[in-house]
């Protein structure tokens, strides 16, 4: 999924909100895998990306989904870099 399409990213989000719980967080992670570079390309605070980031975390580990876990933490390696 390519969010610099055309694509209305107001119609993503409530899209996504539809959807069932695991079924968004699982979309969410796909969209972080595609973009999660461009989280600190903005003017998003560094600290709020890594605290989001971290929230996501957490619900993936509760639900013991640790691959996505690990790909959330090399986001999170590449913003503190």
């Amino acid at each position: 999924m390519n969010l610099n399409s055309n694509i209305n990213k107001n119609d993503l989000f409530s899209q996504l909100l539809e959807l069932d719980v695991d079924v968004m967080m699982d979309k969410i992670h796909d969209i972080l895998l595609v973009s999660g570079g461009d989280l600190l390309s903005k003017d998003n605070p560094r600290e709020d990306v890594i605290d989001g980031l971290n929230q996501l975390i957490k619900w993936f580990e509760y639900n013991e989904k640790y691959e996505q876990c690990n790909t959330i933490k090399k986001i999170i390696n590449e913003c503190l870099e």
